[in-house]
């Protein structure tokens, strides 16, 4: 992504397939991602991690002062979804900015867990009879991730700082985890073209 506040894009990748398509697209790969680190029970935090101590290594960006993770999972992220999240950890005393959309169920109105006799209860006990009336809630999207190599560094769990949220509408917020998310990108995908090619 071409992004005026971005000075240096860099892919932490284990694939060389996927390395070399970053490289042909602009962006740099200065190290392969350890294999331990690659792996889908890794915790992201460790792979940003790995990532801001190299570049500490190198001459070039030892002194950067803003780290931000655009995961390759949420490919309808919009520039102006990526510059909010800029401004706003620009802007404030956050430790991390992150990025989520409005969930459409509550914890404490329609959702529920297992209880260990088979039973389910409501994930938070309420009182509330319509789910408008219970507290506004967001599902966590990977779009953007912003912060300061500093917390990063020193965090063991990245959301125990002071954590900035901004908004971002359902249609770009797709996370794709499983084959079903990447035939819902690809259906908001084309669809974003046809609207595109009709200006």
């Amino acid at each position: 992504m071409n992004h005026p506040q971005i000075e240096q894009v860099i892919v932490s990748t284990d694939s060389q397939e996927i390395a070399q398509v970053a490289l042909e697209w602009g962006a740099q790969v200065p190290f392969i991602r350890p294999a331990e680190l690659a792996t889908d029970t890794a915790p992201e935090l460790e792979a940003w991690q790995h990532a801001i101590r190299f570049c500490q290594t190198q001459p070039q960006w030892h002194s950067f002062s803003t780290f931000i993770s655009l995961p390759a999972t949420a490919p309808l992220r919009s520039e102006d979804d990526v510059t909010r999240c800029l401004e706003l950890f620009g802007q404030s005393n956050f430790d991390l900015v992150v990025t989520g959309s409005i969930a459409s169920r509550s914890p404490w109105f329609n959702m529920v867990k297992k209880k260990d006799d088979g039973a389910i209860e409501l994930v938070l006990p309420s009182q509330h009879t319509r789910r408008q009336d219970t507290p506004q809630v967001f599902d966590l999207t990977t779009v953007a991730y912003v912060s300061s190599p500093q917390y990063i560094l020193n965090s063991q769990n990245v959301m125990q700082g002071r954590i900035g949220l901004v908004e971002i509408p359902r249609e770009r917020a797709i996370d794709i985890d499983e084959p079903l998310d990447f035939e819902i990108a690809e259906c908001l995908l084309a669809r974003r073209m046809c609207e595109q090619d009709t200006r």
